[in-house]
């Protein structure tokens, strides 16, 4: 029981399904242009996977789960920064002529898409590069405790 309690187990689940409640969030705000723009599958697609991934992790928590978790975070990061340039490519020509001294078309620099709707991935992927760096698992003596 203590070994199933262990707080970056918890965590690893906790992210699992935070990606799983990302996915049926996107889905739902992507569902119109899915057909149209193939490149809404990413973080789908990926959110998905480390969601599922997430749970064998927390099943097997070994040395090898260490490191795959380790790289869907960075995964998470990649999706994370890719959303981050796709919803707010649009956005930089206005950012550039308000710092030229334009006044800024504050109505529509909102509309559209989120402006910060993808930096969940990296919030996910920050809080498991904590866990990661802080609480390592598999590595001997540490897992015993």
């Amino acid at each position: 029981m203590k070994n199933l309690l262990k707080l970056n187990k918890l965590m690893v689940l906790f992210i699992s399904v935070g990606y799983l409640v990302l996915v049926a969030d996107i889905y739902a705000e992507h569902f119109n242009r899915l057909p149209e723009s193939k490149v809404m599958w990413i973080p789908i697609v990926f959110g998905l996977t480390a969601g599922l991934l997430g749970f064998l992790i927390v099943l097997l928590f070994n040395k090898a789960s260490y490191f795959i978790f380790l790289a869907l975070m960075f995964g998470s990061s990649f999706v994370g920064m890719a959303g981050m340039y796709f919803h707010n490519q649009w956005r930089i020509p206005m950012i550039k002529e308000f710092l030229s001294g334009k006044a800024l078309d504050f109505p529509s620099f909102i509309s559209f898409t989120p402006l910060l709707a993808p930096s969940a991935f990296l919030a996910m992927a920050g809080l498991g590069f904590l866990i990661a760096y802080f609480e390592p698992w598999g590595f001997g003596d540490r897992d015993k405790v």
